[in-house]
């Protein structure tokens, strides 16, 4: 069993990868021309939420349900929210 300690640890170092899956998630909406409210409305949430899913201020974690989604909807293979975006190289 982890600590409380090891538990946030743990937590604090996935959150780079939450920070980088938000940006992914920005880049292909906008280059999908979706603003955050059209996005929403076709995955059925609240534009804040998907506000607080790009914002590298925020740590939200999206359910794997929600992110196939996203992926599917955007039409970009979900390996892709995990490469170096193509304007970062």
């Amino acid at each position: 069993m982890l600590t409380k300690q090891e538990k946030y640890l743990i937590t604090f170092e996935n959150c780079d990868f939450f920070v980088d899956l938000g940006i992914h998630i920005a880049y292909f909406r906008k280059k999908a021309g979706l603003t955050q409210q059209k996005l929403a409305d076709i995955l059925g949430i609240k534009r804040t939420y998907l506000s607080c899913l790009e914002s590298p201020n925020q740590n939200t974690h999206p359910s794997f349900e929600l992110f196939f989604t996203i992926s599917r909807v955007l039409d970009v293979p979900p390996k892709c929210f995990f490469e170096p975006l193509p304007d970062s190289e």
